[in-house]
């Protein structure tokens, strides 16, 4: 299955520092800048987990998602 411009651009994001928890306004404000509902990176990120697999982006409950482990 082949991701959209759009999820690569979010997964690639969050992968250019694994480990690192990215904010869903940082999110937007850097690669969705003509959206401003952070709601929108809530439903990228479901995406990539149905394409990918559940566990590529860890929720980090209150402040955002992120990419690897956090240890």
């Amino acid at each position: 299955m082949s991701l959209t411009a759009k999820e690569a651009e979010l997964l690639a994001a969050l992968a250019t520092e694994p480990g690192r928890v990215f904010t869903r306004e940082e999110l937007l404000s850097k690669h969705f800048q003509a959206a401003d509902q952070p709601g929108l990176i809530d439903t990228y990120v479901h995406h990539l987990r149905r394409k990918l697999s559940k566990s590529v982006v860890r929720t980090i409950h209150g402040i955002g998602y992120q990419i690897g482990d956090s240890a």
